[in-house]
């Protein structure tokens, strides 16, 4: 069965759903943006999801498929917020992370990453009360600014070209889910590190 155009990226969608669901309840967003500290707490926990994560990424050849992969990269955003909210990563990386080998199971898994910038528009906003924003340890979040909606539709067009056909598309949900996965199983452990026990480094 051949995906037809636009079908990708709603295959993708579909088949992640759960799991997209899981992430949201996994991140708590209510609590973690109660105040700067748990922010900072939440912020350096996803940092140490995204570079391993982008170093795996990094290593794909990007440009035949025409996206330029390091202006997406986010970890050097994370460590400009937590010094901006007066903490430093704490060094915490995960290691049980999506296999990534070719092109596709790529785009899989930075449809995760990607997706994440469309939402974080909301959460930029919420920020505001804590006196946070891009300049001022909101950058992760505000990721692209005005360009967020243009940046999310080149990715799509990319998407949507180089994991066209049943196989292809199988692979990128394939990757896209173990990224969902892995990142959820990592953000676990984010309460075990805040009350500093072991679990949280056994958590990925």
């Amino acid at each position: 069965m051949k995906v037809d155009g636009g079908a990708v990226r709603m295959r993708l969608r579909a088949a992640t759903r759960d799991r997209h669901d899981r992430m949201e309840r996994v991140m708590d967003l209510p609590r973690r943006l109660a105040t700067r500290a748990s922010l900072a707490a939440m912020l350096d926990r996803i940092h140490g999801f995204y570079v391993p994560l982008e170093a795996r990424l990094a290593a794909l050849p990007w440009a035949p498929a025409g996206l330029a992969f390091d202006e997406r990269r986010k970890a050097g955003w994370l460590v400009d917020d937590l010094l901006a909210l007066g903490a430093r990563p704490s060094g915490a990386t995960c290691t049980r992370l999506p296999v990534l080998d070719t092109l596709t199971a790529g785009l899989g898994s930075l449809y995760v990453l990607e997706g994440a910038t469309l939402g974080g528009q909301l959460i930029a906003r919420e920020l505001a009360r804590l006196g946070v924003d891009a300049a001022h340890g909101g950058r992760f979040f505000a990721s692209y600014g005005a360009e967020v909606g243009p940046r999310w539709r080149q990715f799509v067009d990319v998407l949507e070209t180089h994991c066209a056909g049943e196989v292809a598309t199988d692979a990128a949900i394939e990757a896209a889910a173990a990224t969902f996965d892995r990142y959820g199983d990592w953000m676990l452990g984010l309460d075990a590190e805040a009350a500093g026990s072991a679990d949280a480094r056994l958590a990925c």
